[in-house]
């Protein structure tokens, strides 16, 4: 309206749902200069509304992790995502249960706030279940501790785009068991990443645990196979990308540098 360049940086996985529901979002993104989102299955829900959109990807700090390979495995999980509806807590602490059975000296860390941690409380209460520590919010400068200290990544969500949590995990080495909400399986490989499994099935998610907890040769590959993912995820690279956009949506930002 201003006769101004628009660039939109789009996140949300709900992406899909928005633009069902919105013209207005529709119109909006489509007469946008440029579209960005973080990874390639947004990218692709934009296409079947006929806007183009290109992918640019979350980054983290690097400096925050230690990566190292767990030898021995433990049974000692950690979760990292909010206590919200789509990240479903309750998944995790159900699939953890199943593990806690096999490994009577397993434990998870819940780390993060939300509007459904008195819920997930009174879960675990009710499942009269021990092992389960509810970490709070971690800062920045934090976070990488809570990775160090456990052996296994796990996450229950039902819808996501590309967690940084994940990228969190392959930085610091700890195997990433998932489920697959369709944006997942952009970010995360099954059998050379990670390992996937349904949404919402509690069951397949400690399945998974415990398959790696059995298999020390496939988490080490896991381990290694992320690890190798990360450089295009450093600051160094995506700032490229970031000032490719701006240049040539601004052409004259390429004179200034």
């Amino acid at each position: 309206m201003r006769g101004k360049k628009t660039l939109i940086n789009y996140h949300s996985g709900e992406a899909r749902n928005h633009l069902k529901g919105s013209k207005i979002a529709r119109a909006v993104l489509k007469r946008a200069d440029r579209v960005v989102s973080p990874s390639g299955y947004l990218v692709d829900v934009f296409r079947e509304f006929g806007i183009g959109a290109e992918s640019v990807p979350n980054i983290i700090d690097f400096s925050q992790f230690t990566y190292r390979q767990r030898s021995p495995l433990r049974p000692h999980l950690v979760c990292t995502r909010g206590y919200h509806p789509y990240y479903a807590i309750d998944v995790v602490i159900k699939a953890y249960v199943q593990v806690k059975k096999q490994y009577p000296d397993a434990q998870l860390d819940l780390v993060g706030s939300g509007s459904l941690e008195g819920e997930m409380r009174r879960l675990v209460s009710d499942l009269h279940v021990s092992g389960v520590n509810f970490c709070g919010v971690a800062s920045r400068e934090e976070i990488g501790r809570h990775y160090d200290q456990a052996d296994i990544f796990i996450n229950g969500s039902r819808l996501d785009n590309m967690p940084v949590s994940v990228l969190e995990a392959f930085a610091a080495g700890t195997p990433v068991i998932t489920t697959a909400p369709e944006g997942m399986r952009y970010l995360v490989e099954d059998g050379r990443t990670g390992l996937l499994s349904e949404v919402g099935d509690p069951g397949a998610l400690a399945g998974n645990v415990l398959r790696i907890l059995r298999d020390p040769d496939l988490a080490r590959r896991l381990v290694s196979n992320a690890f190798e993912q990360l450089p295009k995820y450093h600051w160094e690279q995506v700032r490229e990308q970031w000032l490719s956009v701006y240049r040539e949506l601004v052409p004259q930002l390429v004179a200034r540098g």
